[in-house]
């Protein structure tokens, strides 16, 4: 678990900006990480984010990735339930997608 607590005195200041208070005023952040069966391991990832003007909302990733010899295998659901939010007010994130990768380490 992970929490930040982002204090501004923006409000009060002259400056003028067009995403000035779109900066994150709570955020807390779980993961919890399992193996499953012939190696494969789970990690979840939940995010609570609080911006300074924006609606608070909560989003959930999840990874799925394996090792074999040299190699990483690895699927990744982001925003796994479409979650519909914006970290800049008026442009939304991406909904639900997912993502794949391999990769090799070398001098193992």
């Amino acid at each position: 678990f992970g929490y930040t607590y982002l204090s501004s005195d923006i409000l009060n200041s002259a400056l003028q900006s067009q995403y000035i208070l779109d900066i994150l005023k709570h955020q807390l952040v779980g993961e919890l990480s399992h193996v499953l069966p012939l190696g494969f391991e789970l990690n979840w990832v939940l995010r609570y984010e609080k911006r300074f003007n924006l609606e608070s909302y909560i989003v959930c990733d999840a990874k799925l990735s394996s090792e074999f010899g040299k190699f990483r295998i690895a699927i990744d659901a982001l925003n796994l339930f479409n979650k519909q939010y914006s970290d800049i007010e008026g442009i939304p994130m991406p909904g639900r997608w997912l993502k794949g990768g391999i990769s090799w380490q070398l001098g193992k």
